[in-house]
């Protein structure tokens, strides 16, 4: 008889175990609790800072071309993870230039005066062999504003003409702090594109 009870007792307490593991919905192993985690992880993965391909924080610069390149636009942009300055040109004549990553502030080509821009840097772009006139005529082909405050970007503060002088044409790109960018060029319309990264 005690015998019986014993063995009744023993199996109340492994349906009783068996319940109370199905309850909580955890498997053998404890795979529920790897499960858990690695939601977790994989979301700190994707909202880590994602580069903009190509960018870095070196000069980049391409040798200077002729015919002169003519200004006729510059437009600004904020795209997914970068903000964009595009300058373009006439007849699909692209020039040389250097992009450089700089601070404390620009000055004027030829006067050498200090030209305010905002932020805590900037991006120097000088352009050779290029101008706003047409060489020809003299005529005035750019008639842009020379100061730009981008409304939806992240990083460019403004964008600030900062000399048009003996075939020099170059600007200031203000950036709140110091960033990865990458320079590209196309043609149909010439246009030399700055990416700066914003995250």
């Amino acid at each position: 008889m005690r015998r019986s009870v014993g063995v009744v007792l023993a199996a109340l307490v492994v349906i009783l175990g068996g319940c109370s593991s199905g309850k909580h919905g955890a498997a053998p192993g404890g795979s529920a609790q790897t499960t858990s985690t690695q939601p977790t992880t994989a979301t700190a993965a994707q909202s880590s800072t994602t580069m903009l391909a190509g960018a870095g924080t070196s000069p980049v610069s391409v040798p200077d071309r002729t015919p002169t390149a003519v200004l006729t636009a510059v437009r600004t942009a904020h795209q997914p993870g970068f903000d964009r300055v595009v300058f373009e040109f006439r007849d699909d004549v692209v020039p040389g230039y250097s992009v450089s990553l700089k601070t404390g502030q620009p000055t004027q080509d030829g006067s050498g005066k200090p030209v305010a821009v905002a932020g805590n840097a900037y991006l120097f772009v000088r352009m050779a062999d290029a101008g706003e006139a047409d060489p020809q005529t003299g005529q005035i082909v750019y008639t842009g504003p020379t100061r730009i405050s981008p409304a939806d970007a992240l990083v460019v503060t403004e964008v600030v003409a900062t000399g048009d002088f003996e075939g020099v044409l170059s600007w200031a790109i203000g950036l709140r702090r110091s960033m990865p960018f990458r320079v590209t060029e196309l043609k149909g319309p010439a246009r030399i594109i700055v990416d700066v990264q914003t995250g």
